[in-house]
């Protein structure tokens, strides 16, 4: 029999379709606090993107590819280019001798490590440190996005300072080089559309502004509501701080 173009490209979304509906029913086992706060549709973006990218680096297999999307649930999107990961990143890359199960195996061993040590076994730094990041003022959101100093990095260590241990500044500037550009372009009033910009690529990833895990906070930030820059900063903190609020008492309920 002979498979012509059409129906190859049917069989291949069918194909398509049913690894992203895998993919979705995983992903909302494997983390259903952010499961729920992406939506259907946040998912299956992440699949999609997570199968893509997955390929680039040979990690589309089986429990190979299952890792890689559990990666992007629990570090952000781009976690493979992130600068506060560049350590986990060296085995992303192909390497001699050494085959993707075995990558992929040296990828959980690392991850696994870091996400105990920066967040607790049973997430204990991690509710501790969004408790203090939703105590967050006007006052520190400017001290943040004024550039790192040593006043930033003072907070920095006050909100998550297991997760200091694995920052350079190399990391924390690529950080804030973002969040000024990103700004800049959502209208934000700076400093403190900055500061806040930088702690949210902090607590979710480089991402954020892209990220299908937090849709509500896409939506709001490219809005166009005709909103002052101060209005819209008023809005995009007090609506981040609830969600922040949310989050700790599902993750309390469920620790």
């Amino acid at each position: 029999m002979i498979i012509r173009n059409k129906q190859n490209n049917v069989l291949t979304q069918s194909a398509e379709d049913g690894y992203v509906a895998s993919a979705v029913a995983h992903l909302k086992q494997y983390n259903p606090l952010l499961a729920t706060s992406a939506g259907q549709s946040g998912l299956e973006n992440l699949a999609r993107k997570g199968l893509m990218d997955a390929r680039r680096y040979g990690l589309a297999e089986g429990r190979s590819l299952q890792l890689y999307l559990e990666l992007m649930m629990s570090l952000g999107i781009g976690f493979d280019n992130d600068p506060q990961f560049i350590w986990l990143h060296p085995f992303l890359q192909k390497m001699d001798g050494v085959g993707s199960v075995a990558r992929a195996r040296l990828l959980h061993f690392h991850a696994t490590a870091y996400l105990d040590r920066a967040y607790g076994v049973n997430w204990e730094f991690g509710n501790a440190a969004i408790k203090r990041a939703v105590q967050i003022n006007t006052d520190q959101l400017r001290v943040v996005g004024s550039g790192i100093g040593s006043r930033s990095m003072q907070l920095l260590h006050s909100i998550h300072p297991e997760r200091m241990d694995f920052l350079d500044r190399y990391s924390l500037d690529s950080l804030m080089a973002q969040a000024v550009n990103e700004a800049m372009s959502a209208r934000l009033p700076h400093p403190e559309g900055i500061g806040l910009l930088f702690l949210l690529k902090f607590a979710f990833g480089h991402e954020i502004c892209s990220d299908p895990r937090h849709p509500w906070f896409v939506r709001i930030l490219h809005e166009e509501s005709g909103r002052s820059e101060s209005e819209r900063m008023e809005w995009l903190t007090a609506r981040t701080r609830k969600y922040m609020e949310t989050l700790l008492q599902q993750q309390m309920e469920t620790s």
